[in-house]
């Protein structure tokens, strides 16, 4: 797999527009039919984990609680995001084991972290509510 996947640091940027995406994950049929293209198993990962889903649901939850910060909570927010990606890239290194840079190994960390991204969302999601 030429595909290189990068863990985002996410800062709070929010998406522009609303995102219309439900962040689930996708059958190998379905992602055939969404990327033709795509034929390598890191790029299926991708698609079938919904990566890229994961990530506008996890950056949107953020943004949204972090529009109900400010001062010191809103910096702790940061600080445990940031925390958090740290976490995240570890465990689900952890969590796939095998050697870094084979297709099993990234499309496994591939899954781990869309898995992660929509479990973290939710958990933002519910102190937003606690907010409000």
């Amino acid at each position: 797999m030429r595909t290189s996947i990068g863990i985002t640091i996410l800062t709070g940027a929010m998406l522009a527009g609303s995102i219309a995406t439900s962040a689930e994950e996708r059958t190998e049929d379905q992602c055939a039919a969404l990327h033709p293209q795509a034929t390598s198993p890191v790029e299926m990962a991708t698609c079938t984990s919904d990566l890229d889903g994961s990530k506008k649901l996890l950056n949107r939850a953020y943004g949204g609680l972090a529009k109900l910060l400010q001062g010191d909570r809103l910096s702790a927010l940061e600080k445990a995001q940031h925390l958090w990606v740290e976490y995240r890239t570890a465990e689900c290194q952890l969590e796939t084991g095998g050697m870094p840079g084979s297709t099993g190994y990234d499309s496994g960390v591939i899954s781990c972290t869309a898995n992660m991204n929509r479990r973290r969302a939710g958990e933002l999601q519910k102190m937003a509510e606690s907010f409000k």
